[in-house]
């Protein structure tokens, strides 16, 4: 877990080493406030852009129904074939309430108990 654009900065060392050396990685950082109407906050910055050549994937939530599914994916993807890190920001407004879930994606537990047990064997 890292902080927008200062985060992703100092991270960048780790999140190439993690890419150069195959290492499984999930990087879940803070994004920017969308909510308030003000633009060249601090910590804005394009973080898809900036750490791009060195994640398999880059995800943005837009919503709060997509985070589960999200970091389910981003987690299948950083250890499915050549692992690698990924990385998803979950704006500032999106983590500012409690909300209910109704249930976890297709697999759930089990599936990721699955992978987990794959790398490890």
């Amino acid at each position: 877990m890292i902080v927008p654009a200062a985060g992703t900065t100092n991270a960048m060392s780790g999140i190439g080493e993690a890419y150069l050396d195959g290492i499984a990685m999930l990087i879940i950082s803070g994004g920017v406030r969308r909510d308030t109407g003000k633009f060249y906050q601090i910590h804005q910055i394009d973080q898809g852009r900036m750490p791009g050549g060195i994640v398999k994937k880059y995800y943005y939530i837009d919503s709060r129904e997509k985070i589960i599914p999200a970091i389910y994916e981003a987690y299948r993807t950083a250890v499915s074939g050549e692992p690698g890190p990924v990385f998803v920001e979950i704006p500032q407004e999106i983590q500012l309430f409690q909300s209910e879930i109704s249930e976890l994606p297709a697999g759930g537990r089990a599936s990721l108990r699955s992978l987990i047990k794959k790398r490890k064997g």
